[in-house]
């Protein structure tokens, strides 16, 4: 419908007279009844105002399309920014761009209401004219060509290298301001809240060619680099134009107070045990660190009052600190109620700012009923070692004690504790009770989990390692009745019922990616399990309507797994990565299981053993037997292996190299955990060419033999050999294979039909394979242990492979090669000849083949070949942004002499002669043999008697 101008409508113009806004809540924008979400509507509506705010109708060909990172060929365009829907209203927003870059500061908003849906306003930040000159491909500061070294160059400092961090960056486009090139002095004083003149450098000039009010490229770098002493952490932004690396904008993102907390307890990020909340001060303050107070509210003097916190004196001598510059910032030594009271306003904001991060942005969409903002915070409000959650007429309040008797430190440091009380404000909001219906509230799994990437802590399934008066666990066996519903379990709100709860939480975290020796894979199945724990805690139903049991909890996470397909922020990738749901269900449900959850009907009590897994449990099994511990090279599945003729009664032992460009044959072993037979089992084959960092489905190709349904059923605890899967392989270097298998009431994770977002994808294989035991993957290859120098040599002339990036930004990839101890030993060592060699940048989904060439050390001989373990193969990972996203392995095999062939080629008619003569010697037509193969070759000679 044609958008009208009337007396309903506020037009806002600029002083050019160009519209920038029109609000008109009493003439609503409503589309037809086939338009049912806030993206159509807004396109729709964008459509019917375009003239009106005088937009070009070729920018919106491309309303559905996202900004790229990348340069294109195209002109300007609107494309969808980001779309935010909160409750009874939506906003809708579009990014003007040019070249498919963003332009800084330039946008069109749609706002609406969603019952009905209609849009009541509109603003536009749109630019007139882009006139803006393509940049050439070999451009010197284009992504990725700048170091922290060069970047402190075009900054004009003399700083260690070191000292400049590079957290970000991306392509934009900026119209060039140069009065506002840096910021300027303010023109009277600060308000308090921000330091009188925002800190700067001392750039060099720009590039005389640059036109103050034009259109370039440059690239926006963040980056952390000090400015001691007010700001030992202070994180920058700055545009640098890609073509003569002149610094054309650059800001200190400085818009707070900093403070002196503790991020981590003592004991957590020193493993040193003899620190205690009793150490003397000389000890303690150095293990502060400085962060920024996001939220103050200015006032004069300075107090902890935030939009989200407000530190009070709820009881106690002692009154929340205030500063008035000097000094410039809330810094006090630890054995003090001042440096308690910092930590307490920090811990808490910063935790309403990661559920923020889950999703629920305004963070009134997850607190809303029962909170009341800015929440009171005491930082030592009681005498004894304790903290609490406690609901108040106006909502509710976290008050806190020290942390150790005979001590002044404040329990408020200690951040795990703060957690704790925090996920009762959680449950409180969202069920209308602190606690649990069977156990205290999960808030120790949640400390723990957030706690533990990078934990020095010597035990690490101590809850509170540095409160010693609460020696609770998160590590608790289930023979020794640390069960659901074992002697330990004391029930609702119970502190034992926590500690198995909070074993069951971190056996998740552990599976999921917490038991990576990588910190950053650490840290995102921290932060995924909390993203988890988070949704499913807004998910529970009202306390007093249906109590919830350990069953239902779990249940919620799984639900809470399987619908997040929203954009989250992680720490590990500094930008939004999407994430396809139900990946972890099974996962979630396993580790529940372990804790004697899912006890089978007549089972003992009280529990004392894991409970029983599904009904129907199929799997491939990795080695774990269907069991979800954690395993870093998930493509080391030999129950899936390959032969060159079929065989029916074939073994993971046969296993043959691939031949290119002619018929294979696969074969996999299903099991089946379950406690009933599983019916209607059917398996799917799938290979690609041999790669790391593969994409499901995009990357995987059907076999030939597509699937094959299992005749009966497949009893519990038993294997059958499903096979063969006909294919033909077309690249050299051993194909990847990968198996799915599904059954009544247990599909695959990777199966349609489960409906699950991550079967759909696009989803990272490494979330995908190694967290549903209904999926195998084999990057296995076997290469020639039994030849010493030459046939090792010979197997890497060079092997080839490709690195994928699964992700839709660019990323930074590096390989590691582990190579066993023995070889090493003797100076064996690999080199990539590829280009970027082990470590390179890749675009948005890139791909490159990559090249690896062994170097030979000292000769060895087949009885120094490992025949299991670690020592048997060379593994190739891959790290992409620090988290190892797959990799290809080399099972050196004692029995090889040479590599196997893997072309029909000279290497295959080497004997063809010798063949055909020993077919005519046993009279067998070359007609009638359809295959050889090679089981045993004696030899047997006797030599004449000359002396006869």
């Amino acid at each position: 419908m044609a958008f009208i101008l009337s007396p309903a409508v506020q037009v806002e113009r600029d002083s050019t007279g160009t519209v920038r806004g029109l609000m008109h809540l009493g003439q609503p924008y409503v589309a037809s009844a086939l338009v049912l979400n806030a993206q159509r509507l807004a396109e729709i509506y964008l459509q019917d105002v375009a003239t009106i705010f005088s937009i070009d109708p070729s920018w919106l060909t491309a309303l559905s399309a996202t900004p790229s990172d990348a340069l294109e060929n195209v002109g300007t365009e609107l494309r969808f920014g980001r779309q935010d829907t909160i409750t009874g209203t939506a906003t809708v927003s579009y990014q003007q761009t040019h070249f498919g870059l963003p332009v800084w500061e330039a946008g069109f908003t749609v706002a609406m209401l969603s019952t009905p849906l209609r849009a009541t306003s509109s603003q536009s930040a749109l630019h007139a004219v882009i006139d803006a000159s393509k940049p050439n491909a070999d451009a010197k500061c284009l992504r990725g060509r700048i170091t922290p070294e060069e970047l402190s160059k075009l900054l004009n400092i003399e700083r260690d290298k070191e000292q400049v961090v590079i957290s970000a960056e991306r392509l934009w486009i900026y119209r060039y301001d140069a009065a506002k090139r840096v910021p300027s002095a303010p023109s009277k004083s600060s308000n308090g809240l921000r330091p009188e003149k925002s800190p700067t450098l001392p750039l060099t000039p720009p590039d005389p060619g640059l036109v103050d009010g034009r259109h370039y490229v440059v690239k926006e770098l963040l980056f952390e680099l000090p400015v001691l002493p007010r700001f030992p952490r202070l994180l920058w932004r700055a545009f640098i134009e890609v073509t003569t690396c002149s610094v054309v904008y650059l800001r200190a993102m400085a818009e707070a107070w900093t403070g002196s907390v503790y991020v981590a307890d003592p004991i957590t990020t020193t493993g040193d045990t003899t620190i205690t909340a009793c150490s003397a001060a000389s000890v303690l303050d150095p293990l502060r660190t400085s962060v920024t107070l996001q939220g103050l509210v200015s006032a004069t003097p300075q107090g902890l009052n935030g939009n989200y916190v407000t530190v009070v004196q709820l009881s106690g001598p002692s009154a929340p600190p205030t500063v008035t510059p000097p000094p410039t910032d809330f810094t006090y030594s630890v054995p003090t109620s001042d440096f308690a009271a910092v930590c307490a306003y920090y811990h808490i904001d910063e935790l309403f700012r990661l559920v923020e991060s889950f999703g629920y942005s305004p963070i009134t969409n997850f607190f809303s009923q029962r909170t009341t903002f800015p929440l009171p915070a005491g930082f030592l409000s009681e005498t004894d070692v304790n903290s609490h959650f406690v609901p108040t007429s106006n909502g509710w309040e976290i008050t806190s004690g020290i942390e150790q008797t005979g001590c002044p430190v404040g329990i408020a440091t200690d951040w795990r504790v703060t957690m704790h009380e925090f996920v009762h404000g959680m449950l409180y909001e969202r069920t209308g009770d602190a606690d649990l219906g069977f156990a205290h509230n999960g808030g120790d799994g949640f400390g723990s989990i957030y706690m533990d990437p990078g934990s020095k802590a010597p035990d690490r399934g101590l809850s509170f390692p540095w409160v010693p008066e609460v020696p609770r666990r998160h590590d608790r066996d289930v023979s020794l009745g640390w069960a659901f519903g074992g002697t330990q379990d004391d029930g609702a709100g119970g502190y034992q019922a926590e500690e198995i709860l909070a074993t069951a939480l971190f056996r998740l975290y552990r599976s999921t990616g917490g038991d990576s020796p990588y910190f950053d894979k650490q840290t995102l199945a921290s932060r995924y399990v909390l993203l988890v724990m988070t949704h499913g805690m807004a998910s529970l139903p009202l306390a007093s309507s249906t109590p919830t049991t350990a069953e239902s909890y779990a249940q919620a996470l799984m639900n809470a797994d399987a619908g997040l397909t929203i954009p989250y922020q992680t720490i590990v990738f500094g930008g939004m990565v999407s994430v396809p749901g139900g990946a972890i269900g099974k996962v979630v449900r396993w580790a529940f299981e372990q804790q004697g959850l899912y006890q089978p009907t007549g089972a003992p009590t009280p529990v004392s053993t894991p409970g029983a897994p599904p009904d129907v449990d199929v799997y491939i099994d990795n080695g774990f037997g269907g069991q979800y511990n954690y395993l870093e090279d998930f493509w080391e599945n030999t129950n899936i292996w390959n032969l060159l003729a079929p065989n029916p009664s074939t073994t993971p032992t046969d296993h043959q190299t691939p031949i290119v460009g002619q018929t294979n044959y696969a074969y996999v072993n299903i099991s089946n955990r379950g406690t009933q037979p599983a019916s209607s089992v059917v398996v799917s084959g799938y290979h690609c060419k041999p790669s790391a960092g593969l994409l499901w489905p995009d990357n995987w190709q059907a076999m030939t033999t597509t699937s094959i349904t299992v005749p009966g059923t497949i009893a519990p605890g038993a294997t059958v050999l499903v096979g063969p899967f006909e294919w033909t392989p077309s690249e050299i270097g051993h194909e990847c294979m990968l198996m799915s298998v599904s059954a009544s009431g247990d599909l695959s994770n990777a199966d349609p039909a489960s409906g699950l977002p991550c079967a759909t994808g696009p989803t990272p294989h490494w979330r995908l394979v190694p967290f549903d035991n209904n999926i195998g993957q084999r990057n296995v290859a076997p290469v020639a242990g039994g030849g010493g120098i030459k046939g090792l040599i010979d197997s890497f002339n060079p092997r080839h492979f490709w690195v994928n990036n699964p992700y839709g930004f660019e990323s930074r990839m590096q390989l590691e090669t582990l190579i066993p101890d023995w070889l090493s030993r003797r100076g064996w060592s690999f080199a990539y000849e590829n280009p970027g060699g082990s470590s390179f940048s890749l675009p948005s989904y890139g791909s490159r083949e990559v090249l690896l060439r062994l170097r030979a050390g000292s000769d060895f001989s087949p009885s120094d070949v490992p025949r299991t373990g670690t020592g048997s193969r060379i593994v190739v990972r891959l790290i992409a942004n620090g988290i190892p996203i797959g990799g290809m392995s080399y099972l050196i095999d004692p029995n090889l002499i040479s590599p196997p062939p893997e072309t029909k080629g000279k290497g295959d008619k080497c004997c063809a002669e010798e063949a055909e003569e020993l077919l005519k010697c046993l009279r067998i037509s070359a007609h009638d043999v359809e295959s050889v193969r090679i089981k045993r070759i004696t030899l047997d000679i006797k030599l004449r008697d000359d002396c006869d």
